[in-house]
This record gives C-alpha cells, sequence and structure tokens, in this order.
C-alpha cells in the first residue's frame, strides 16, 4: 500500500509540477505550489466547513455502528457503554454530559462509563478514530513528499 500511495503521490505532483511549469513558473516554485495545493485539499478534506455537527447513532450490542445523525440541537456525540455490552451512540448537549444526567436519561442502564465530545464523527469505535487519524497524519506526510521530489 505504501508503494501505491508513494506512486500516486509522484503522479499527483509531476502533474502539477509540469502546470505551474508551463505558467512560467521555475521548478522550485512549482514543486511549492504544488505542495500548497495538496495541502489545502487535504485540510479540507478532512475538516467540513459550515455545516452541522455530525455524530454516529446506534443502539446495540455490537459496538458497530454505521448510521449518522445530524445534529441540529446538540453540540456534542456521546458514546456510552453499558457493563453487559450495550453500546450507545447518538447526539447530545454537551451540558448533558455528566454522570447524574445520564443517569436520568438512561434509567435502564445500570453501569456506564461514557465519553462527549465535539469533532464530527468522533463517537466512533476505538479502531475507526484510530484509521481516522491515520489519514490525518497521512496528509501532510504527502506533502512532504512531494515537496522533496
Amino acid at each position: 500500500m505504501i508503494q501505491h500511495l508513494g506512486n500516486a503521490s509522484q503522479f499527483i505532483c509531476s502533474r502539477w509540477s509540469r502546470v505551474f511549469e508551463k505558467l512560467g513558473r521555475s521548478k522550485a516554485t512549482a514543486k511549492m505550489n504544488t505542495s500548497l495545493i495538496i495541502g489545502l485539499v487535504c485540510f479540507l478534506a478532512n475538516f467540513s466547513l459550515g455545516s452541522t455537527l455530525q455524530c454516529y447513532k446506534c443502539m446495540d450490542y455490537s459496538g458497530r455502528c454505521s448510521d449518522v445523525q445530524d445534529c441540529s440541537y446538540q453540540d456534542a456525540c456521546l458514546s456510552l457503554n453499558e457493563r453487559g455490552g450495550k453500546t450507545i451512540r447518538k447526539c447530545i448537549r454537551y451540558t448533558d454530559c455528566d454522570n447524574a444526567r445520564l443517569t436520568q436519561m438512561f434509567p435502564s442502564v445500570s453501569g456506564f462509563t461514557y465519553r462527549c465530545c465535539s469533532s464530527n464523527l468522533c463517537n466512533a469505535s476505538p479502531g475507526t478514530m484510530i484509521s481516522r487519524s491515520f489519514l490525518g497524519l497521512l496528509a501532510p506526510l504527502l506533502v512532504f513528499w512531494c515537496s522533496l521530489i
């Protein structure tokens, strides 16, 4: 996969460099502009501008969740894990993210751990969060690689 990624980034970098060179830029300036464009695209791909918060929404024992909910009136995502293995993920008001309030909201759930967060899809399962973090780290490496080519 790394080899494939390297070939793809090299192709993208060389394409953009040729475009800038045709516009009369030097090779060094073309590489810098290419890196800048790729960095901007990666930045915009990671952050959605002007949209409402999105959270995963599910209530099951598998821990896997693919339904996404737009949080129109809430400002946080909840991931609540019951001792028996049930997982609840949903939108919530951040002010409701305390043990006493969650106990009132979920009276049938006994003994739980919870986590509230306020970025898009932050209430994913731990495995999903690691892969998104990996992609976030990969983007700057791609830009750096382009600047070296």
